[in-house]
């Protein structure tokens, strides 16, 4: 089984990975619940030209020791250079309940305010945090900092002068950033290679599956038939176990595929078309030319009316949950929970969370290990390779420090703290102490035995983020890749704060529902980090490209509903028109030059 890369993100993500939407890290909740207690793995994930492996005994001070002007108390046993006055901000990071933020924070709060006399205040609203951002724009009320913004908001920002040059604050007072981004902090430069924004949740990604064709295990081993390898497999092995099982055992109707968006978002069944695009290839949507350097987005290519076609065939024939362009993740995550979902065509995680993950909780001593989905690489007739698999460095979230900050270099100094190998730790997983999953014991950071059963991953997630440490509630830079360090429990070479797989001498997973569930990743990884396209927020593209993704998936839940297959021929083509009247064609070559240009920053 090749396992590469991730966070995901996406998946990250965008886990992504998660709470409400953009609640600090990921889009959503139950994500985080279930993926971020830590990620523990010896198989190498991913390939980056930045720093995140570095002993952090070779890193700079935390707070870089650079400025010379605030008086200090000294530095910290947690590399933190103590100011005498107190570093007081606050930054914004998206959706989710404020009350249920502040509550969470307390420990993280109190462990910041008296071992580095750091005072910060997290805000989150119920609102898009696209549609509150701009709003913030429009009235000037904004915090100091603003992090998990989408890359085109950050530029928006940028473009008005909201946020700060971060130029000479990282050359001076961030050497931790220099180091770990490596040349990908290129990447931020604009074209006058000045830094206003800094990436959140990026790194080498540890992502195990991407986007996959899941199925629940039990039910495809009950088919006797090898397993599938292209869509129209795939499509036969659900339609087969529905067959086999029309409902649950409260005699629900069960349904080969859903879907699901993030709270706050209207992305219902874009899910479905990002995992058919990673079966025929395409990188981040488009068909890309590498002899040609041409990039074509898939609404206009021929592999993109075969998709609507596969999607539509399991709504015209009864297979999908009628409730998939509405369903928020909670709810799709209780259909799985109650067994009224065969499969997925999406990022791989979800299906663990609503699947194995909480029916080991559920029935724990009694619980079948076969009793889960599997995740399956799928590849369409005719690709090379399939491109499931992919690690983006940078990630798609952004950080700013706007023109609000009080004092940005204490502020940019408590960033490179964050992303100090420590500062990661703390921030991801809480302070270390002997309750906590993992503590610092003769100077290694040693994860208590229970972090090793990966049974225990969501109990421990709990512990450290709602129960005991607040851990994550103020993470803004830290990256969300992988983590390594000379310091590490010994049993482990790697962490991150997504998952813990823990793993044998030789690289194997202890959990043999962990291998039944992966035994079928087939997928190669690539890396998509050059494909991440900067759209300026002064640029007319920016608002093209805006109105195009919203035109697409409206347009994409009319073509996938219809009736008959000649109806989604005919809507499908007029989709493709409409948007390539409102610009499409543009951004196929916006992108390409993006492309070309990401290749020439990364190599300065």
């Amino acid at each position: 089984m090749a396992i590469s890369l991730q966070r995901f993100q996406q998946h990250l993500l965008p886990r992504l990975f998660n709470k409400k939407t953009h609640g600090g890290i990921y889009p959503m909740k139950k994500f985080a619940c279930s993926m971020l207690a830590l990620t523990m793995l010896v198989t190498a994930v991913g390939c980056s030209s930045g720093n995140n492996n570095k002993d952090s005994d070779k890193e700079a001070t935390a707070s870089s020791g650079n400025s010379g002007v605030a008086a200090t108390n000294g530095v910290n046993e947690y590399g933190w250079d103590v100011p005498t006055e107190t570093l007081k901000f606050s930054f914004y990071a998206g959706y989710d309940d404020q009350s249920e933020v502040d509550k969470l924070a307390v420990p993280m709060s109190q462990f910041y305010k008296e071992k580095f006399n750091v005072d910060i205040k997290k805000l989150v609203y119920s609102i898009d945090m696209n549609e509150k951002l701009n709003l913030m724009l429009a009235t000037s009320d904004y915090p100091e900092v603003i992090t998990n913004m989408d890359d085109a908001m950050a530029e928006k920002f940028i473009a008005q002068g909201r946020a700060i040059d971060l130029t000479d604050l990282i050359e001076k007072s961030a050497p931790n950033v220099k180091e770990k981004l490596g040349k990908y902090l290129n990447l931020m430069k604009n074209d006058e290679g000045k830094i206003y924004k800094l990436p959140a949740m990026w790194g080498e990604n540890p992502n195990v599956a991407g986007w996959d064709f899941g199925i629940r295990y039990d039910w495809w081993k009950e088919l006797g038939t090898p397993i599938y390898q292209t869509p129209e497999e795939y499509y036969q092995a659900l339609k087969q176990v529905m067959a086999n099982h029309p409902t649950n055992a409260q005699g629900q109707k069960i349904y080969a595929i859903s879907d699901n968006a993030n709270a706050g978002t209207n992305t219902q069944g874009a899910n479905l078309y990002n995992g058919m695009l990673s079966a025929y290839g395409f990188k981040n949507g488009f068909k890309v030319n590498d002899s040609t350097g041409e990039f074509t987005h898939w609404m206009n290519t021929p592999e993109g009316l075969e998709i609507a076609k596969y999607i539509n065939r399991f709504y015209r024939e009864g297979m999908m949950d009628p409730d998939f362009l509405t369903n928020k993740f909670e709810d799709w995550q209780t259909k799985v929970t109650n067994e009224r979902v065969i499969g997925n065509i999406g990022t791989w995680w979800q299906l663990w969370v609503g699947g194995q993950e909480a029916w080991a909780e559920q029935d724990k001593d009694k619980y079948n290990i076969e009793k889960r989905y599997m995740n399956v690489s799928v590849k369409a007739p005719g690709v090379e390779k399939s491109t499931e698999l992919s690690s983006n460095f940078i990630g798609n979230y952004r950080m700013i420090i706007t023109d609000k900050a009080k004092d940005p270099q204490k502020i940019i100094e408590w960033l490179n703290w964050e992303v100090s190998t420590l500062g990661t730790m703390i921030t991801g997983y809480g302070k270390p102490d002997p309750e906590n999953v993992w503590d610092i014991k003769d100077g290694k950071w040693i994860f208590k035995d229970s972090a090793m059963d990966y049974a225990n991953k969501n109990t421990n997630f709990h512990d450290v983020r709602e129960k005991k440490f607040g851990a994550q509630s103020f993470m803004m830079v830290a990256p969300g890749g992988w983590i390594k360090d000379d310091r590490l429990d010994p049993r482990v070479t790697r962490v991150s704060v997504y998952d813990m797989w823990p793993v044998t001498e030789e690289g194997k997973f202890l959990d043999a529902g962990v291998n039944l569930s992966w035994e079928n990743v087939k997928g190669e990884s690539w890396d998509s980090t050059l494909y991440t396209v900067t759209y300026k927020g002064d640029d007319p593209i920016s608002n093209t490209n805006a109105t195009i993704k919203d035109t697409l998936i409206s347009e994409w839940a009319k073509m996938i509903t219809s009736k008959t297959e000649e109806d989604l021929v005919s809507k499908f083509n007029s989709a493709k028109d409409k948007l390539n009247k409102l610009g499409l064609h543009d951004i196929e070559k916006y992108s390409a030059e993006a492309y070309k240009s990401n290749v020439e920053k990364f190599n300065q």
